[in-house]
């Protein structure tokens, strides 16, 4: 649920920011946060399964694994670590689901609190990129 609350703030910068560079060129890093913000939506959408559908970790997975790809390419270190400490706790519960050994709820909370932690991340990038646009 904490995780849908800081989604919402992350559509909301988004929409800030796309009416603030109409007109304007938006560079490929402003096009890459407003990419991983909708891709944080479809992550943050398989939290729900991840504890007992294995396809879900492995989707899950491949889009943090993109992103903090995306992230290092850009120069967003301290984006890429979060996905990175993320993407550490996906495995560990992917491997359990694989197993087909119980997930606890602290592993649970853990994965939320990660995924809210790249959500305000990226949050925190829109809001750079956004006083950034208004500067030029």
């Amino acid at each position: 649920q904490a995780v849908h609350e800081v989604f919402q703030v992350l559509v909301a910068c988004q929409k800030k920011s796309s009416k603030s560079s109409k007109g304007g060129e938006r560079s490929e890093r402003d096009m890459f946060i407003d990419d991983a913000g909708r891709e944080m939506g479809e992550a943050a959408a398989l939290l729900t399964n991840i504890a007992s559908d294995p396809e879900a970790g492995r989707k899950l997975f491949q889009i943090l694994h993109t992103m903090k790809s995306n992230a290092q390419m850009h120069k967003i270190n301290s984006l890429a670590e979060a996905i990175h400490s993320t993407e550490n706790i996906v495995s560990a519960i992917s491997e359990k689901v694989a197993a087909k050994t119980p997930v606890d709820a602290a592993e649970l909370k853990a994965i939320e609190q990660a995924v809210n932690g790249v959500v305000q991340e990226l949050v925190a990038c829109q809001k750079k990129s956004s006083k950034g646009a208004k500067q030029h």
